[in-house]
């Protein structure tokens, strides 16, 4: 900016200013702070050159100077200035006018935004009423596939009516045949009596009329293969009702298999919250329906199957009946007179046996030969195939046949054979014989009984209940005597019971006989027995008892519930109770599950054990010192002696292994050894309310527990004492009470169920997160918990 000097004294000052003005490139029309600083500084210079108007002036100066300056300071040219009133304005017009552009800018992309928005919003309504187009085509074709449905129904209906219809008359056609079949019967009865009267006069002709003819032994011959031939036959046709009636077992094996694979699955997916029980209740129903009227169609064929093998067998034995009459003596014969020696049978005659008629064990040298021409693709009998009696089935070669031979045997082989199959019988026994004689076996006791080796042979091999016997094998029998010397007054009172009592109760229950056993696997097995837990918690649970039932009562009613037809429920319950006997070597759960079915234990310890599971299940157990912390819980009175003689005998038992399923089955081992500690110290205490018949009644039981372990769950200390009281008089034939060994059980685990009560449950969890962490990942174990999950599940609407 130029200094003003000068204007003053110039000659002209207003040319002066004009001067300084166009040096400075000013224009004079427009407002800028160089003008006004050069007019202000024309005001200083000129101001004292006014006179009298000096102080007038100067105040309109500074009128002037404060309406043109603003308060804002500025820096220019290495001064400090203030700010025109029209440079901030002129500052405030550029700002605005930048605003304006972006916001114009920035309403153009709105603006388009906006416009491809009502794109997307007109594509989207085209998109709606394509869909709306496409939901009312749906809806024409739910309409349309309706009355097809309901069509499809009518015509269901009307099929079935005709099914009935059909039925009706198959039914009533069945009658009148059968009828006629009985009529046939009595006739042909009837018919073999009168012809039976006639055969002896014609035979005493036949055989008056061969004594004067030449080749009457080729009569005898004929005779005598008529009779072999009709016998052959019969055995024949029995032999294939055998295989037929194998066969229709097995297919109700099927069965019965694939109706448990229906309820396993049905189990398994109630557990899925997403799963429509009632959808899934009408199908397992409809199955459910389907499955017992093929087992009525199986049943319907068993029993035909069975009568027509009956009169086989009546028609068989009348024939071998008259093979195995004595012979006349040769010395009586000839005693009598020729006119009586067509009276003899000549199917009677027959050569001595030097074996005797039972003689089966021989059989082990016989043989069934058999050739192929077709490289041993298939095989056919040979000819000469003929019945043994000794043998007890069709054979080619024996000692029996072989014995007083006149001459070897040669064998013709069919033309073209390529391959021969030698057979040996299978070996037949009396199993009622073999029975008797078990039993009739002197020193057989309770621990003679094997569980493993009898599992095996009543699941694979026996073909009927009568064949299952006890075997000895001390290894996995029950002990009879605690090694604690405290523990020998309490064992000796109890009875041990083997496992041969399942089978005598079940044969108590039904005549039936499973001749095709149906093996189960372990994960089934398990499965049916935490269904059946689950079962026995739901009665516990319930409010209003129609009736109390024993363990094995328990298990049939379960059975029929399951199965909805009784027979199949017997089957599968044999099937069942075989597959525990075969587990429970290695699966120590199933056996205590055993002894309770037995009576060797309370069912209640088994439900003790699965509250204890339900602890066990929680956490990790990984030392063998976390077997204290447990013992410290379930057995509070113990002192630190007893708590160290629990832990080592863990540590012995398990080899200084654990885990939450070697815990259960130590407290398992130590319960079949009667030395689980709540136990002993339990039956001490009822010592107080007993007599010498060792037997408490339900009174004295109450007061006992009362005493014992304070109030409890009326309802299911009544239960669980009707339970035993209904086993101690229908299995053990006690009376009056219930043995103090069973309901120092029963008191036990009303006294745990009061321990992991909601309080005690919380402290109890407390106690053991300070040692153990804690686990959510799936037990192996049957638990108290999903027991109960199960039964809420199952039988909610039972």
């Amino acid at each position: 900016m130029l200094k003003v000097d000068g204007i003053a004294e110039a000659n002209s000052p207003a040319t002066r200013l004009d001067t300084l003005l166009l040096e400075m490139g000013a224009d004079v029309e427009k407002a800028s702070e160089d003008n006004c600083a050069l007019a202000f500084q024309t005001f200083d210079e000129i101001l004292p050159q006014l006179g009298v108007y000096v102080r007038l002036m100067r105040r309109v100066r500074n009128i002037l100077f404060t309406s043109v300056y603003s308060d804002q300071y500025t820096a220019k040219d290495n001064k400090i200035e203030r700010t025109p009133f029209f440079t901030l304005l002129s500052k405030i017009h550029q700002e605005r006018e930048e605003r304006a552009e972006k916001l114009e800018k920035y309403v153009e992309r709105l603006k388009k935004a906006l416009l491809d928005k009502e794109n997307e919003i007109i594509s989207i309504s085209n998109n709606i009423d394509n869909l709306h187009d496409r939901l009312a085509k749906s809806e024409d074709q739910i309409v349309q596939f309706e009355e097809e449905l309901t069509q499809r129904r009518i015509d269901v209906e009307s099929l079935e009516k005709t099914l009935e219809g059909e039925r009706e008359e198959a039914k009533r056609v069945k009658e009148d045949l059968s009828s006629d079949i009985e009529n046939l019967k009595a006739g042909l009865t009837e018919a073999r009596d009168e012809v039976g009267n006639l055969q002896n006069y014609k035979m005493g002709y036949d055989e008056l009329e061969q004594a004067f003819q030449v080749g009457s032994s080729i009569r005898e011959k004929t005779g005598k293969s008529n009779a072999s031939t009709r016998e052959n036959l019969l055995l024949s046709n029995l032999d294939s009702a055998f295989k037929l009636e194998q066969q229709i077992l097995q297919a109700e094996n099927a069965l019965i298999e694939d109706m448990d694979k229906t309820l396993e699955e049905h189990n398994e997916r109630l557990v899925d919250t997403d799963y429509d029980v009632e959808t899934g209740e009408v199908i397992l129903s409809s199955k459910k329906e389907k499955f017992r009227m093929a087992i009525d169609e199986i049943n319907t064929e068993l029993i035909l199957l069975r009568q027509h093998a009956s009169v086989l067998n009546e028609e068989l034995n009348r024939i071998q009946q008259k093979n195995e009459r004595p012979k006349l003596s040769s010395q009586s014969n000839r005693s009598k007179s020729k006119l009586t020696v067509g009276l003899v049978d000549p199917e009677e005659v027959k050569k001595d046996d030097p074996f005797i008629a039972n003689e089966r064990v021989l059989g082990k040298y016989s043989a069934v030969i058999y050739t192929s021409d077709n490289e041993g693709k298939h095989f056919h009998e040979l000819k000469g195939v003929d019945f043994c009696k000794n043998c007890g089935q069709k054979v080619v070669l024996c000692p029996h046949r072989a014995t007083g031979a006149p001459t070897p045997l040669v064998v013709e082989l069919p033309p073209k054979t390529t391959h021969i199959k030698i057979v040996r019988p299978i070996l037949k026994l009396d199993r009622r014989r073999q029975l008797q004689m078990t039993k009739d076996r002197p020193g057989t006791t309770a621990t003679d009984f094997d569980l493993e080796n009898m599992s095996t042979y009543s699941r694979s091999k026996a073909p009927s209940m009568g064949s299952i016997q006890p075997r000895q094998s001390p290894s996995v029998s029950m002990v009879s005597v605690a090694e604690s010397a405290g523990m020998q007054h309490y064992s000796s009172q109890i009875l041990l019971h083997p496992m041969q009592r399942v089978w005598d109760d079940f044969k108590s229950r039904t005549s039936l006989e499973r001749q095709v056993p149906r093996p189960l696997n372990l994960q089934r097995t398990k499965s049916m027995l935490k269904s059946f837990s689950a079962y026995i918690l739901r009665q516990d649970a319930e409010e209003n008892a129609t009736g109390y039932w024993c363990v094995l009562d328990t298990l049939y009613r379960y059975m029929f519930d399951r199965y909805s037809k009784a027979d199949v429920a017997y089957l599968s319950a044999y099937d069942w109770l075989a597959a525990l006997i075969e587990f429970s070597a290695s699966d120590k759960f199933m056996s205590l599950f055993l002894h309770t079915l037995v009576g060797n234990l309370d069912a209640s310890s088994f439900r003790y054990v699965l509250l204890i599971n339900d602890l066990l299940s929680n956490f990790i157990w990984s030392k063998v010192e976390d077997v204290r912390h447990l013992a410290v819980v379930l057995y509070p009175t113990l002192t630190d002696d007893e708590l160290d003689q629990v832990v080592m005998g863990y540590t012995s038992w398990s080899e200084n292994k654990t885990s939450a399923s070697l815990i259960s089955d130590y407290i398992i081992n130590i319960i079949l050894k009667w030395r689980e500690p709540r136990f002993v110290e339990t039956h001490s205490r009822l010592q107080l309310y007993v007599d010498e018949t060792e037997v408490v009644d339900e009174i004295r039981f109450g007061e006992a527990c009362n005493t014992m372990i304070g109030s409890c769950d009326e309802r299911i200390r009544k239960r669980l004492y009707q339970e035993a009281l209904e086993f101690a008089e229908s299995k053990d034939n006690v009376k009056g009470g219930v043995p103090i060994q069973k309901l120092a059980q029963v008191i036990s685990y009303l006294e745990l169920i009061q321990i992991f009560g909601e309080t005690g449950e919380n402290d109890i969890h407390s106690y053991l997160s300070k040692y153990l962490p804690e686990t959510d990942e799936p037990s192996c174990l049957i638990t108290y918990s999903t027991c109960l999950e199960m039964a809420s599940k199952l039988y909610t609407n039972q």
